[in-house]
């Protein structure tokens, strides 16, 4: 196995999954979900990916386990030997775009038993928290960002563009990182 591989899931595995909590209950499932991402068969990567995204950021919320997510996908992204790269920035994005449930659904009748409950100020909190964590550990990724706007794969450009962007990255550095990729690898579009 390839060493930073090695690394990224020795890092993976100092995480206590089993304590936390995503859309369906105990985010042990999450490890070999995320080992899975760099699967040489296609169908076991879409098939993590589809549950990643029904647990981690199921229907555009987020939860405990999802922050502690983030930072090995920001490994996986330096890591030479993972395929389908976009695919985790385009993830990277949909989480930083993510809610709490209780956000997202406090105003709706059918929640206004859930809302009237005493605790439920402090369950809003915790999820707001759990967002805002993720965002963090997001934006902590900005420099790998920053570097795969002059990644040859013109997909991975774009979708790094978009992280970008979303997070409140300067227009003008990520413009000046995209044009003198551009450049570099001789683009058909700059010409």
């Amino acid at each position: 196995m390839n060493t930073d591989l090695e690394r990224i899931f020795s890092s993976l595995d100092d995480v206590a999954w089993g304590k936390l909590q995503h859309a369906y209950g105990s985010a042990a499932d999450v490890p070999a979900l995320i080992r899975a991402l760099t699967s040489p068969d296609t169908s076991a990567r879409n098939d993590a990916w589809y549950e990643l995204h029904g647990n981690l950021w199921h229907q555009g919320t987020i939860y405990e386990a999802t922050a502690p997510a983030v930072p090995i996908l920001l490994q996986l992204l330096q890591a030479q030997a993972v395929p389908d790269k976009y695919q985790i920035i385009i993830y990277l994005a949909r989480l930083f775009s993510g809610r709490s449930y209780w956000d997202a659904h406090k105003d709706l009748k059918t929640s206004r038993y859930e809302v009237s409950k005493p605790d439920f100020q402090g369950t809003l909190r915790r999820e707001l928290s759990c967002v805002e964590a993720t965002k963090d550990a997001i934006r902590a990724g900005n420099r790998t960002y920053m570097q795969l706007l002059r990644a040859e794969e013109v997909g991975l450009r774009i979708a790094a563009a978009y992280l970008l962007g979303l997070i409140g990255e300067s227009e003008n550095a990520v413009l000046e990182a995209i044009t003198e990729s551009s450049e570099r690898l001789g683009d058909p579009a700059r010409s």
